[in-house]
């Protein structure tokens, strides 16, 4: 069992590659079913933690945004302070 913020710090890994992350490789590499990645991905699209751009191919492509950085740096610090390490391959 995973919490909400749990679940928003694997989200921030999946997007902050360079080529950012479509739905379908934010739901693998999060183990989340398309309503629920649909439903935190629009919260964290209006907290503007993420952004959408256009792919190559016209796909959603989602990125990390400077808050969403911002966040991820902290929740790294907190799980570093709390002896957690995420992993996201």
């Amino acid at each position: 069992y995973r919490d909400r913020t749990q679940i928003i710090h694997e989200i921030l890994n999946s997007t902050s590659s360079e080529d950012g992350a479509t739905i379908t490789k934010i739901i693998f590499r999060c183990n989340l079913n398309y309503n629920s990645a649909r439903n935190i991905i629009e919260d964290m699209l209006k907290k503007e933690l993420i952004a959408i751009r256009k792919g190559d191919d016209d796909k959603k492509v989602y990125r990390i945004t400077k808050i969403g950085s911002n966040l991820l740096e902290k929740l790294h610090f907190y799980d570093a302070l709390n002896g957690m390490h995420m992993h996201m391959d």
